[in-house]
């Protein structure tokens, strides 16, 4: 299977809110367990009546809390210790892997039917493993009894169980030439975490015992943790285990042309670790940064709409928010914090609004590429794409556009009133100042790139008056590739090494001005 390294085709990043502890959520309640001393995964169990309850990974065991009697501890289930501890719910039934070792290890398949009264262990499944990572199903056809545990010992790969028969698993299949770290299932396609390899693989599994791989996305420095589709099945949201890396969102709807189409951080410092989808939002459990909700409701563009900081330290490292998971009836939401235990939330359910639009030379009408628009009062901002155009958005409100680019003069909309859902548009026109715009057409005249059209290795002559000239190079989405002094006379540039398709070049001046924009196509 041939393995596609993915670019961005547009440069949208979102904003990094740290200022306030919540916006949009509020902090319903907040549990600890006698004896536990960490915690991690969480889910949601609601009975036949409606009656939700809590369940809570901690480190000595399963935790389970009345929803909706002041979220009292129900019931406790023993279990290896672990510092981490993942949970899914089919029915009337828990089952609860661990990497800890020791008395119970396996599945725990807990029976919840007894709540409140109690929780009791059914069984303990080690047929086929003893100890797992973590524990899916898909999630959007929830009532399917089969159970996807990932990151198996012994083994590594993702095992597939049917339960129909709740207590007494049977093996469906496996996927996992390596070891896969955790998965997202959608009807017949399973999206499995190939941490260690550098790779989410997209396989079919519609006959389990024989999966089939369909494609791969990889990039530079991908540490693929989980990932989530999108309502419409078009993207997948996919996250990287490493402090600092964005999760990105691709375009997915044809596996043979995947496309990274954006990036999302709220703290450049740590990790964005699980995301889960219900309806037009996503929630995300972002470690040091805590709860974060986005709409998700237009794909491409997701906008970060509410938060909850559940730690109050720096950011980074193994510290805060492990899980959330917004399955409940009632549409709260519970998080598992790795030191302050249980979190349940209510979301506001605020819908984002969008602007699109586009950057052009006021007097060409040729698109301006690189250009930066920031979004007032917040430290929103984005660059225009190779085209010109742009995208991001915000939750409502009112707001101004600035819009600023080398060797021309700033432009500022204001008083853009942004409603929840809207798509506006504000296409920029921007003029070059006099003085810029003379030294810039003699500067061109006189920096020749040949030849034309360019391709694989290209030439810069520059002629003795111009002093601290660079070439800066760009793949089609804005992610600068490579930057080159340009020197005195003729400056040979080899592109062989670089991705097919288009690429952008600058020539700058000393000044920071572009005196020569141009493209090189590769095959």
């Amino acid at each position: 299977m041939k393995k596609f390294h993915l670019f961005n085709i547009l440069m949208v990043f979102s904003t990094f809110i740290l200022a306030q502890d919540a916006l949009n959520v509020v902090l319903l309640n907040q549990q600890l367990t006698p004896g536990a001393t960490r915690y991690s995964g969480s889910w949601i169990y609601a009975d036949e009546n409606g009656n939700e309850y809590a369940l809570l990974g901690a480190n000595i065991g399963l935790v389970a809390f009345d929803m909706d009697n002041n979220f009292e501890q129900v019931g406790f289930i023993p279990g290896p210790v672990s510092n981490w501890r993942e949970i899914m719910v089919i029915g009337d039934y828990a089952y609860v892997v661990t990497e800890g070792s020791g008395v119970g290890q396996g599945m725990q398949i807990i029976d919840l039917s007894y709540l409140p009264d109690s929780l009791h262990l059914a069984s303990t499944y080690t047929d086929a493993f003893t100890r797992a990572h973590i524990i899916q199903k898909d999630l959007y056809n929830p009532d399917r009894p089969f159970l996807y545990v990932n990151g198996i010992t012994p083994g590594s790969q993702t095992l597939f169980l049917d339960v129909t028969d709740p207590v007494n698993p049977v093996i469906a299949g496996e996927y996992g030439p390596y070891y896969i770290h955790d998965c997202h299932v959608r009807g017949d396609t399973l999206y499995a975490s190939a941490i260690f390899e550098g790779v989410t693989d997209i396989v079919d599994i519609s006959d389990k015992a024989n999966p089939v791989l369909l494609q791969q996305i990889s990039f530079p420095g991908a540490f693929p943790h989980s990932s989530f589709t999108s309502q419409d099945n078009a993207y997948l949201f996919a996250t990287d285990e490493i402090d600092g890396l964005p999760m990105k969102t691709f375009r997915i709807n044809e596996f043979d042309n995947i496309t990274e189409v954006d990036e999302y951080t709220a703290d450049p410092v740590t990790l964005v670790h699980n995301p889960y989808g219900r309806g037009d939002f996503l929630f995300i459990a972002h470690n040091s940064a805590g709860l974060r909700v986005l709409d998700v409701a237009k794909p491409q563009v997701p906008v970060e709409v509410g938060y909850y900081d559940t730690y109050s330290g720096g950011s980074g490292g193994s510290t805060g928010l492990w899980s959330a998971c917004p399955y409940s009836p009632s549409g709260r939401i519970i998080g598992g914090d790795r030191q302050s235990g249980l979190f349940v939330w209510e979301f506001n359910n605020t819908l984002a609004g969008r602007i699109y639009g586009e950057v052009l030379d006021s007097l060409t009408q040729e698109p301006i590429f690189g250009a930066d628009i920031s979004f007032d009062p917040t430290e929103n901002s984005t660059t225009s794409d190779f085209v010109g155009g742009y995208k991001f958005g915000n939750i409502p409100g009112n707001y101004s556009l600035t819009c600023s680019a080398d060797g021309y003069n700033t432009k500022t909309v204001d008083n853009i009133s942004l409603s929840g859902g809207d798509s506006l548009f504000v296409r920029f026109e921007l003029s070059m100042p006099m003085a810029v715009s003379v030294e810039s057409d003699f500067a061109d005249r006189l920096v020749e790139v040949f030849p034309n059209p360019i391709t694989d290795t290209w030439f810069i002559n520059n002629e003795t008056i111009f002093d601290n000239l660079s070439v800066h190079i760009f793949t089609s989405s804005g992610k600068l590739v490579d930057k080159q002094e340009v020197k005195t006379g003729e400056t040979r540039i080899d592109t062989s090494g670089f991705p097919s398709g288009m690429l952008i070049f600058k020539i700058i001046n000393g000044d920071g001005h572009s005196i020569k924009v141009g493209k090189v196509f590769k095959q």
